[in-house]
């Protein structure tokens, strides 16, 4: 098994929703200049921020 050591900070990112209930596609640009201008390493998706429960497939 090949194992990989992560390193750096690791961000639980929102998912930005507009008032209606629909994704604001229009403000992800922008939140992801600001995690890499704060030396953001990567992402957990759908992690610790709890609005997965708001997200449908």
């Amino acid at each position: 098994m090949i194992t990989q050591k992560i390193e750096g900070l690791i961000a639980a990112p929102f998912t930005p929703f507009n008032e209606n209930g629909t994704l604001n596609l229009a403000q992800i640009p922008n939140y992801y200049q600001s995690l890499k201008n704060n030396n953001v390493k990567g992402g957990f998706i759908c992690g610790s921020t709890g609005e997965g429960v708001s997200l449908t497939f």
